[in-house]
């Protein structure tokens, strides 16, 4: 697997190689209980629609990452560098991204339900129509995030910081 991720990330940018990527992790997140990808630099990878369900990419960088409408339920991102990247549409049921940046991030009508973003950076974010219901939202930045039509039902935000 480790030859696969290293073949991965020097050829995200070849359209046809990252079909080839995405058939390979879509298979592989289907017969592997949890995939682990800690640490990857992983800048601009193109992986929309892929299952990422249950990976465990803890620290890795996706910075500008186009992850629209993946399903990331039970992700663990925790310490994730997630900046600018387009999470637009996908599943983020009970990930865990704790103290991840995910400054600029879209996030846009995401399902974030039951996530734990405890002391994540979401400065700047997009979070319009996002469900965040049951979210742990302690001690995160917002300053800047637009919570436009984002469901907050049963959000706990003690200690966010919200300017």
């Amino acid at each position: 697997m480790i030859k696969k991720l290293e073949d991965m990330i020097e050829n995200y940018q070849d359209k046809a190689a990252m079909k080839r990527h995405r058939k390979y992790l879509n298979t592989l997140m289907k017969t592997e209980d949890r995939v682990k990808f800690n640490n990857a630099w992983l800048l601009g990878i193109e992986l929309p629609y892929t299952n990422l369900s249950k990976a465990d990419l803890y620290g890795a960088n996706l910075t500008g990452a186009n992850l629209r409408g993946c399903d990331l339920g039970h992700i663990t991102l925790r310490s994730a560098d997630l900046c600018s990247v387009n999470f637009e549409l996908a599943n983020l049921v009970q990930a865990d991204l704790r103290y991840a940046d995910l400054r600029s991030a879209d996030l846009r009508n995401t399902d974030l339900s039951h996530a734990t973003l405890y002391g994540a950076d979401l400065r700047y974010a997009d979070l319009r129509g996002a469900n965040l219901s049951y979210a742990n939202l302690g001690d995160v930045k917002l300053d800047g995030a637009n919570l436009e039509g984002a469901d907050l039902t049963g959000v706990d935000l003690v200690a966010a910081y919200i300017i």
